[in-house]
C-alpha cells in the first residue's frame, strides 16, 4: 500500500513545516518539508499532483517519476477553543480535502500512542534532518497508524 501523509503547517507562524511523506508500506519513498503554509503547500501541489481523480492518485516524486498513491491521511485540525491558537494549519487542510476528497483525516490525539518512537526508529522513520517540529516524522506516524488501522501486515509485523 502507498501512502501519501500529510502534517499541516502554520500558515501564521514565521517558521513552520507541512511535512509530507510517501510510504510504501513501511518503506520511506520521499519526503518533503515544506514551508509558507497554505501558499508553500499549494505550490507544492502544483509541481506534484496529478489531478486525474482516483484513487490511485499521481504523485511527483523528488526524482521527477510519477507514484500511484493508494491513500492520503492527513492530520486533521481540532480546535479545542484555545484563545489565541493558530487555526492556520485549517487552509492546508482545506486544500488537501480539494485536491483529494477521500482523504482520511486523523486526530493528533494518541497518535504516539498508537506508534511509538521506538516503532518510527525501528523503520527509520525517525530522523528526517532539520524541520520546524519534526513534521515529516509526524507526517509519517499518520502513514503507520493508517496502515496498523488497515491491518497492513509489513506494518503489524514492525510493532511484534
Amino acid at each position: 500500500m502507498i501512502v501519501l501523509a500529510i502534517d499541516p503547517g502554520s500558515s501564521r507562524a514565521q517558521v513552520s513545516h507541512t511535512g509530507i511523506v510517501l510510504l510504501s508500506g513501511t518503506t520511506l519513498l520521499d519526503s518533503w518539508a515544506v514551508d509558507s503554509g497554505v501558499t508553500g503547500f499549494s505550490a507544492w501541489a502544483r509541481r506534484h499532483v496529478s489531478l486525474r481523480g482516483g484513487p490511485p492518485y499521481g504523485v511527483r516524486n523528488s526524482q521527477d517519476k510519477w507514484v500511484d498513491v493508494d491513500a492520503v491521511v492527513c492530520e486533521q485540525f481540532v480546535d479545542r477553543q484555545v484563545m489565541g491558537a493558530d487555526r492556520s494549519p485549517l487552509l492546508v487542510e482545506g486544500v488537501v480535502r480539494f485536491l483529494w476528497p477521500e482523504v482520511v483525516l486523523q486526530s493528533a490525539s494518541g497518535y504516539i500512542q498508537a506508534v511509538p518512537n521506538e516503532i518510527l526508529k525501528k523503520l527509520n522513520l525517525w530522523d528526517f534532518g532539520r524541520d520546524h517540529h519534526q513534521d515529516r516524522r509526524s507526517a509519517a506516524r499518520h502513514a503507520i497508524r493508517f496502515q496498523k488501522n488497515q491491518l497492513v501486515p509489513e506494518v503489524l509485523a514492525a510493532f511484534r
